[in-house]
């Protein structure tokens, strides 16, 4: 795995540190600020991982062009297992119904399972990586509802959008065939990232307190192996591992799932 860049984790341990000084130094009259702790599970959409130019011969495209057993183009195809989230956020109500935070969230590895298309179906042809991700988000939510005076018993439904950045760090890719194993190595890659949710909040202490249950779909970007060095072991060991120069592979990330959080007023 291509080692990531030790910078990117330090400004989240800064982004995350100054939120929480941010809560600690706000006024005393700054009752409209909240801090938000949430965990989250979400379950990613499938993930197909192609070439970015399947007729690059140096470095050489990893797929190449032409059909596969599958009559697709050749690519691998599957998709990334479940893991949970969790995310700080501070946040400002600017109307009894409008309210804006600034959220950082750290995504636990995640398992991409999935298969090339090189052979016939049936054959083996098994592709694993994993995947980290880390976010920063702004989001804005949006009360259906006056909570003070909400029908609902304390229950305040609410939509909610953002937008802001993501760093996904994929593994060394391990592509398994019947006689050799192909090593596809890991990227980093920062993008543009996407938020829309929808919720329930539940009041728990006096509206100062608040249980939100949102459903969101995400958009984190791309994911990438690099342009690098990879290789080609024989199983046998009858021959010495061919080194490949890669061109990059790319796959995009996208998906939906639960988040439960804690939204506390100050």
């Amino acid at each position: 795995m291509q080692a990531a860049h030790p910078y990117f984790h330090l400004r989240a341990a800064r982004v995350i540190a100054t939120i929480c000084v941010l809560c600690v130094s706000l006024p005393a009259l700054a009752g409209d600020y909240y801090l938000r702790f949430g965990v989250a599970l979400d379950q990613a959409s499938d993930t197909v991982f192609t070439d970015r130019n399947c007729l690059n011969l140096y470095p050489y495209a990893l797929y190449g062009c032409g059909t596969g057993g599958d009559g697709h183009p050749y690519r691998s195809d599957g998709g990334f297992k479940s893991a949970p989230a969790f995310e700080l956020g501070l946040g400002y109500s600017a109307t009894s119904r409008f309210r804006a935070e600034l959220v950082a969230e750290k995504r636990r590895q995640s398992e991409f399972v999935g298969l090339a298309n090189f052979l016939q179906p049936g054959e083996q042809q098994d592709v694993v990586a994993s995947i980290e991700s880390t976010l920063g988000l702004l989001v804005a939510h949006v009360d259906l509802t006056n909570r003070k005076s909400s029908r609902f018993g304390g229950i305040t439904p609410f939509v909610g959008f953002g937008f802001g950045f993501v760093r996904n760090e994929c593994s060394d890719m391990r592509m398994d065939f019947p006689r050799t194993i192909t090593t596809v190595p890991g990227d980093a890659r920062t993008n543009f990232a996407g938020v829309l949710a929808l919720g329930l909040s539940f009041a728990l202490n006096q509206q100062r307190t608040m249980l939100d249950l949102t459903w969101r779909y995400m958009d984190l970007g791309e994911i990438r192996t690099a342009r690098n060095v990879g290789q080609v072991a024989w199983r046998s060991g009858s021959r010495e591992p061919l080194l490949l120069d890669l061109d990059l592979t790319r796959g995009r990330l996208k998906g939906q799932g639960f988040k439960l959080s804690l939204r506390h007023t100050l």
